[in-house]
């Protein structure tokens, strides 16, 4: 049985169970991505949950509703802790999201008050940032199915490394190059 309803969340309790699922005929997954519409169609409601990962798949999220877009920090700092251009987010609010699994694969670094890096500690995927009161920070790579959305806004634009275009005469590939 799963139970949606959330502590201090205003909404009456959701509850169903796998089965409910899968027998409705307004179910609709797509790659870990549900959508069930008869089961809240009483509140004139559509929920959508979708889920993520880290790499090795030990820590795990869930994320209620939908998203409006990706958010990327071209800050100095969320560069060095991605390794690229800069970290690539989705801002949750707290409520609509939830861990599933693998809290003890948790390893936060805590660079300074306002900054901090959880990673897993199998794989090394940088996980969701839990440090703002209000909302979460999940990092848009962990998610398991496609989002469907674009980057929203870019911040610390002025910030951006020199490298973060294309050359003109760039090549892209559908796999890998050979």
């Amino acid at each position: 049985m799963f139970d949606l309803s959330r502590q201090g969340r205003a909404r009456p309790s959701i509850a169903f169970t796998v089965a409910d699922i899968h027998q409705s005929p307004h179910c609709r997954p797509a790659a870990n991505v549900f959508t069930w519409r008869s089961l809240v169609a009483d509140r004139g409601e559509q929920m959508t949950v979708r889920t993520g990962s880290c790499l090795c798949g030990a820590r795990a999220y869930e994320i209620d509703g939908d998203i409006d877009g990706v958010w990327v920090c071209h800050c100095s700092l969320c560069r060095k802790a991605s390794g690229a251009n800069g970290n690539w987010i989705l801002i949750v609010p707290r409520e609509r999201f939830r861990w599933v699994r693998g809290e003890e694969h948790a390893n936060t670094f805590a660079l300074r008050e306002t900054y901090a890096i959880t990673r897993c500690k199998t794989c090394g995927t940088p996980l969701p940032a839990e440090t703002d009161e209000r909302n979460i920070y999940v990092t848009a790579g962990t998610l398991d199915a496609p989002l469907d959305k674009g980057v929203r806004t870019h911040l610390f634009c002025a910030s951006r490394a020199d490298w973060d275009r294309d050359e003109p005469d760039v090549r892209l590939f559908d796999e890998r190059s050979s």
